[in-house]
């Protein structure tokens, strides 16, 4: 199992990161672009790079393309091969999508739950419990979404001051609501 690993390491490292910055230097990913990949990937805690996941579409478009170049060799049916190249162009972009979605989702169910954690902190807060006891307390009853956001709240609020702390965890999410409340 550790050997796999180190296989993939060596495959990202020589084959896929040069790959993508050859084709990042002819796309229309920048910089910042590339930022956000990686940002919404850590929002959704998945412990892979903007590359690994960007060469998931590349190598998958390409595996398609070669079958499309195969059919339409060996089998001769067009009109197959080029609903293949079209998926070939659509796989490429279909994780990018797929990103969007799942960051998309996992925002609209702490949209969901933010009322009823609004109530719970204005209740406590205005009998003057600690921030940081409320946030240890609503960890508990959150949702999944929302808990893994309390959890690193709750860091923040032990080692920095109130203010900076929230507008992390703000920050954090980019949710308009969230950032309001805040």
């Amino acid at each position: 199992n550790s050997k796999k690993v180190d296989y993939n390491k060596v495959f990202v490292e020589r084959f896929l990161k040069p790959s993508l910055e050859y084709l990042l230097k002819y796309s229309k990913l920048d910089f910042f672009k590339f930022e956000s990949i990686n940002r919404k990937l850590r929002k959704l805690n998945r412990n892979e790079s903007a590359e690994e996941f960007l060469a998931k579409g590349i190598l998958a478009s390409i595996a398609l393309f070669i079958a499309g170049i195969i059919i339409q060799s060996f089998v001769h049916l067009s009109t197959v091969s080029i609903i293949v190249y079209i998926l070939a162009i659509a796989a490429i972009f279909a994780p990018i999508f797929d990103l969007n979605n799942k960051i998309k989702e996992k925002n609209q169910k702490i949209i969901d739950e933010l009322p009823r954690f609004v109530k719970t902190v204005l209740f406590q807060y205005r009998y003057k419990v600690p921030l940081v006891s409320i946030i240890k307390s609503y960890i508990d009853v959150a949702g999944d979404e929302l808990k893994a956001e309390l959890i690193k709240l709750y860091a923040d609020l032990e080692i920095l001051p109130e203010e900076k702390a929230l507008r992390n965890f703000s920050d954090r999410l980019q949710i308009i609501e969230v950032q309001s409340f805040v």
